[in-house]
């Protein structure tokens, strides 16, 4: 399990850069950006690639076959 919780944990540091905005401009680009989102062209492979890092980190735990 460990190399499971090591790979989980390298998430938090990065992801909370992107999700804690320190200003008001911050929050207000962010929401405009999220509110445009679903109208965007390509935007499942937009999603995909932010979600890569979390799809990576989820199935990194190998378990044995009983």
């Amino acid at each position: 399990m460990r190399s499971f919780a090591e790979e989980n944990q390298k998430l938090g540091p990065s992801n909370i850069k992107h999700m804690v905005m320190r200003t008001k401009r911050q929050i207000s680009v962010q929401l405009t950006i999220l509110s445009l989102l679903g109208r965007l062209p390509g935007k499942e492979r937009m999603m995909a690639k932010v979600m890569q890092p979390i799809q990576k980190a989820a199935n990194s735990i190998t378990l044995k076959d009983y």
